[in-house]
């Protein structure tokens, strides 16, 4: 598929906040989404992965105690 995006898909991209997804030949090809939606999908993908390591953190046992963590938060910023 040509790299640029074809005419007829402007104006419905224009009007639309939602993603668009384009196939060739029944396959998938490509995504065209706004800056903002991808911005927002980046954040959550972010967040989901800290979640995960959190996640196994704690299976693991490498937990502390809130009142330990608290201070020592506040002793490394100053506040």
């Amino acid at each position: 598929m040509n790299s640029k995006i074809p005419m007829q898909f402007l104006p419905m991209y224009e009007e639309s906040s939602e993603t668009i997804y384009v196939n060739e030949n029944g396959y998938d090809d490509m995504v065209i989404m706004r800056m903002k939606t991808y911005d927002k999908y980046m954040l959550r993908q972010e967040i989901y992965q800290k979640l995960a390591a959190a996640e196994e953190n704690f299976h693991s046992g490498k937990t502390a105690d809130v009142e330990e963590a608290l201070q020592e938060m506040r002793q490394k910023y100053h506040v």
